[in-house]
């Protein structure tokens, strides 16, 4: 699970990627897919778009909790868009 240091994965990244692990948050862990969706929508356009073609490498290494940081991004784009 994400323990929200984004200081480390959003510094690496430039994304805010704790925002978006806690819209994942909302729709697998508490299984509210419109709070989800309307949090994710709520981002700018520019940061949805770049999740499909960003290069978290930087994030993942640093990341303490080991997540699969691109790949949760790439989802978070496909499922909550």
């Amino acid at each position: 699970y994400c323990a929200g240091c984004g200081h480390i994965c959003e510094t690496a990244s430039g994304l805010p990627v704790c925002d978006i692990m806690r819209h994942l948050m909302y729709e697998r862990g508490y299984g509210d897919t419109d709070l989800a969706r309307r949090s994710f929508g709520a981002l700018p356009e520019a940061v949805r778009a770049q999740l499909a073609t960003a290069d978290f490498a930087a994030a993942e290494r640093l990341c303490p909790q080991r997540l699969p940081v691109a790949r949760l991004m790439r989802e978070a784009a496909a499922t909550l868009a």
